[in-house]
């Protein structure tokens, strides 16, 4: 990815209730265990991954991890309004932060998804609580749609409010 990757944004899972079950079903069906390694664990091998990354040109950016912000590891803004504001609208873009977490540096941003709608089943994700729920959904998605999980009518109205709201700050 050298040279064509400028940065790298990574956390570590966070163990939330959801998270657990499916590591529990995971662990009964393969014999496979995970766990949450100690903060000291999780600092030096972020370190070594700053290390790897900086060898490659490559900025890394920690998610939701303060306690691993460095030298070589930034905090990250996964909807960065810097980013959005050089890349379309000439430098300006007048928005306020709205973390979603603790520690989270993204600024007000709409999601364009919604909960049980992947069908991926990765063990450490917080947005699915139902495979079956996340097939039917998947399967009933409107191509035409904007927004996962909803119907074509239902984006366009929120498109529109969007676009009213965006007119606002310019």
């Amino acid at each position: 990815m050298e040279g064509s990757v400028k940065r790298c944004y990574f956390s570590f899972p966070t163990f939330y209730d959801k998270v657990k079950k499916n590591l529990a079903l995971l662990r009964r069906e393969t014999d496979i265990d995970a766990f949450d390694p100690d903060t000291t664990i999780k600092q030096e091998l972020a370190g070594r991954l700053a290390d790897i990354a900086a060898e490659h040109g490559i900025d890394l950016y920690t998610c939701c991890g303060d306690y691993l912000i460095s030298d070589d590891i930034y905090k990250a803004s996964c909807i960065d309004a810097d980013i959005i504001a050089d890349l379309f609208y000439g430098g300006r873009l007048d928005v306020s932060r709205k973390p979603t977490r603790n520690e989270c540096g993204c600024f007000a941003s709409v999601d364009i998804g919604a909960y049980d709608t992947c069908v991926h089943g990765c063990v450490y994700c917080y947005a699915n609580m139902n495979k079956a729920a996340a097939k039917r959904r998947y399967e009933e998605h409107d191509p035409s749609s904007a927004f996962l999980g909803y119907s074509k009518d239902e984006s366009d109205k929120w498109l529109e409010e969007l676009e009213q709201e965006q007119a606002t700050l310019f």
